[in-house]
């Protein structure tokens, strides 16, 4: 793969005193890229063999694999506080459901069909959580409300200041 001069390609010699290259290094081809240089070098004769040593040089560029993708995450809370969404809720389910159940199905599969009866509705119906962790407290909306009084009893007073 390197163009060398003939003294650096011969790994072996035979007593008449003819050289061959015969050692290789290996690389699979999905990294031939990496190898830099690579060449037989004389100057460790005592190895205790009739061939040279053969090195290549390696530049590896390893790469993080990429994360899953994480599953789409569903504010469950909305069925606890908001009726419509409830509702709208247990009738996809129940829409749902009764297209995958099968009565002469085994526990497991009709659970199995429970679980993607439930994907389904909250796909349809539930909205996505938003991506940050948690929402700061300034964002509650009973925070807001309050500061939203504050800043209206400060206006009343500075009008009045009685």
């Amino acid at each position: 793969m390197f163009q060398k001069r003939p003294g650096k390609l011969w790994t072996f010699e035979v007593p008449k005193g003819n050289r061959y290259q015969l050692d290789y290094i290996l690389v699979n081809s999905k990294w031939k890229n990496s190898v830099l240089n690579s060449m037989a070098y004389s100057s460790l004769a005592s190895v205790g063999s009739d061939h040279r040593i053969v090195t290549a040089k390696v530049r590896l560029s390893l790469r993080v694999t990429k994360a899953p993708t994480p599953e789409k995450r569903y504010d469950w809370r909305q069925l606890r506080y908001n009726q419509e969404v409830r509702d709208k809720f247990s009738i996809e389910l129940r829409n749902r459901f009764n297209e995958l159940h099968d009565e002469s199905s085994s526990a497991t599969s009709q659970y199995d069909a429970f679980v993607k009866a439930k994907d389904h509705a909250a796909t349809v119906v539930l909205p996505l959580l938003p991506k940050c962790r948690q929402r700061k407290h300034a964002n509650y909306p009973s925070i807001v409300e309050k500061r939203k009084r504050v800043d209206q009893l400060t206006n009343k007073y500075n009008i009045s200041k009685s």
